[in-house]
Parts: C-alpha cells; structure tokens; sequence
C-alpha cells in the first residue's frame, strides 16, 4: 500500500488501529484457551480420554480401580482391629464376595464409572 496523501495515511492509520485490536482479542481469547487447559482437573481428563480411546485398556482399569476401591474399603473397616476367628473368615468371604461379585457386574460398573467420569471432567458452560 503505497501512501500518497493525508487521507490515504489516516486510512492506513485505521486499518491498522482495527488489525491491532483484532490481534489482541485473538491473542487474549488463545490465552485463555492455553491457561485453561494447563488445569489439573483438564490434564487428568485429556489423559484419562486418551487411555479410554482402547477398548482393553479402560475395561481393565475400570475393573482395577474398582477393585482397588473396594478392597481398600474392606481393610479400611477391619484395620487395627482385633477379631475372633470367625469375624476373620467372615471378613475373608466379604472380600472375595466382592472381588467375584465385581467380575460379575463388570459392564455395569463400567457403565456407573464412566458416567461418573463425564459428570466430574465435563466442561461447565458459562452462561
């Protein structure tokens, strides 16, 4: 653009007063783009997402977290606690119980912990 008279430097002077102001919103709005996806709430969910996109690979975590879950339960309420032997082998049969009643209920607590998992990580909408 070649700039010949006064009117023809004021309108370069508006052009470029608009690209600027166009830049900076595009800047801020890349920004905030950036920042919220460097939250730990969003790293766990991009990673989550990318280990839940193989079939074999969320099945068996699902059933891992699960039953990590509910045998750390189970030893949470029988810690530090001295039991009879009966209270020992009730305890025992409690535990395999839910570790066989898990392996038999896997798609539905699949199904229960995946829609866990979108209703913490989903994006709140702002309105």
């Amino acid at each position: 653009m070649k700039i010949t008279s006064v009117s023809d430097l004021d309108n370069a002077i508006l052009a470029l007063s608009h690209k600027k102001v166009m830049q900076e919103a595009l800047i801020k709005e890349q920004w905030e783009i950036t920042k919220d996806s460097f939250k730990p709430t969003n790293i766990l969910q991009k990673s989550f997402e990318k280990l839940s996109l193989t079939t074999d690979v969320s099945e068996g975590l699902t059933r891992s977290i699960a039953g990590a879950g509910l045998g750390l339960l189970s030893q949470y309420l029988v810690k530090n606690k001295k039991h009879s032997r009966i209270k020992s082998i009730l305890f025992s049969t409690l535990e395999k119980g839910i570790a066989s009643g898990i392996q038999e209920n896997r798609l539905f607590i699949k199904a229960y912990a995946k829609a866990l998992y979108k209703n913490l990580f989903r994006r709140k909408v702002s309105r």
